[in-house]
């Protein structure tokens, strides 16, 4: 699936430069520059959604910009999709099916027409979003993605001054613009099309909420979620190809290019080795706890995790997630606790969290453990927790109900 993804967002690309009038030298160099902008081939194959939501910015802007009748049905469809691969996008995917309708009254159609075929649209937006929201129902018991409020509420970083989380935001938009390198400078250009001012908008709303509710979060993950920006500033550069009428032009263009790849040909190495890395980790230890569990504990038990994805697809053990993002009834307990005491009473919030679930078992990545306390709350609230797995970066632990009543309540 990474590498279909992969394969898509290469495609989306190049359809979106040859839509602007790229020549077929200038379309290659940047669908090259896209795969290789800073840590992109890590977003793309890392197994996560980010790949997929890059995938499909890239072909919703591609469907804006053709002519052809049938392109709009494409742009409605991913518009409904895009909030399903990354909550940010619900801010995103109305203004483009907004933008296409705009065109058409600027360029003189009748507004009722319009209108009509807007609704069509949205209809359309919505037919293709309703299967993911009756799926997160089933599966999570909320109608909408949680995922934000989940992080926000556990990490509690909302507290700070909001000085200081507006210097974090910036400091991690200005280390993503140094990773992906002057391909940043293409924002500059988002204002010569109304896609761009879509991005624009987006951009602004995307860093600003960050920045009131979770500013940690866009340095998580090899910056994962600021990879969203990466559509749009190819969006920009395929700006320059408009200009490729002129003479002189298209070398030019073609020069900026290579100039650019060449500046990214410097920085690979770096970024792919720690790809590797993060690789390794994941086959040595995520899939090590993984099959150690399914050798050790009892395929009925429950177990307590905060970081489900690779224990959900590699094991057959029923969990609760005390972060809350595959068990969103957990968040109830960080807005209650966590995240009024500025993260201080997220130890017990857990502790509380485990009281109501009962699970048998606690998978915990050590360096969480380190910084967040878990453990040790636990213990303080009476339970037992004996080291079943005491190696390695996931420790395991075979969890006793406590007898003393809880700190919090």
């Amino acid at each position: 699936m990474t590498f279909l993804c992969a394969a898509l967002y290469a495609f989306g690309v190049t359809r979106l430069s040859l839509l602007f009038g790229a020549r077929w030298y200038h379309a290659v160099l940047l669908t090259v520059i896209a795969l290789f902008a800073g840590r992109t081939p890590h977003q793309l194959l890392n197994g996560l959604e980010t790949g997929m939501t890059m995938a499909a910015l890239v072909w919703a802007m591609a469907f804006l910009h053709d002519p052809a009748p049938r392109a709009k049905w494409g742009l409605a469809a991913l518009a409904g999709l895009l909030p399903f691969l990354r909550p940010e996008l619900v801010v995103a995917a109305p203004l483009l099916i907004v933008v296409h309708s705009g065109r058409r009254v600027f360029k003189g159609d009748a507004p009722f027409e319009v209108a009509k075929e807007c609704a069509q649209l949205a209809l359309v937006a919505t037919a293709f979003a309703l299967p993911w929201v009756l799926t997160y129902k089933i599966s999570t018991g909320s109608w909408i993605p949680v995922t934000i409020d989940a992080k926000r509420y556990f990490f509690a970083e909302d507290h700070g001054q909001m000085r200081i989380r507006n210097l974090l935001v910036r400091g991690s938009n200005s280390k993503f613009d140094a990773e992906v390198g002057y391909l940043a400078l293409a924002t500059l250009l988002l204002i010569f099309t109304p896609a761009g001012w879509v991005g624009i908008i987006f951009m602004a709303v995307f860093l600003r909420t960050y920045a009131e509710r979770f500013p940690g979060a866009l340095n998580h993950y090899e910056m994962r979620y600021m990879y969203v920006f990466l559509p749009f500033f190819l969006l920009g550069a395929a700006q320059l190809f408009r200009l490729n009428h002129r003479k002189w032009v298209p070398w030019l263009v073609a020069g900026l290019q290579l100039f650019v790849l060449n500046s990214e040909r410097g920085t690979f190495g770096g970024f792919w080795q720690h790809f590797v890395d993060t690789e390794n980790f994941t086959a040595v230890e995520l899939k090590g706890v993984a099959d150690w569990c399914n050798q050790n504990v009892p395929p009925d038990s429950l177990v307590l995790v905060h970081d489900a994805g690779y224990i959900s697809f590699g094991t057959r053990m029923r969990m609760t997630d005390f972060v809350g993002l595959k068990t969103p009834q957990n968040i109830a307990y960080h807005r209650r606790y966590t995240w009024p005491s500025g993260g201080r009473d997220r130890p017990h919030a857990v502790s509380l969290i485990a009281r109501d679930a009962r699970p048998q078992y606690l998978v915990m990545l050590e360096s969480w453990d380190e910084i967040f306390g878990i453990t040790k709350g636990m213990a303080e609230d009476g339970w037992g927790l004996e080291a079943v797995r005491p190696f390695g970066a996931y420790r395991v632990y075979k969890l006793t109900y406590p007898t003393t009543k809880p700190l919090l309540h």
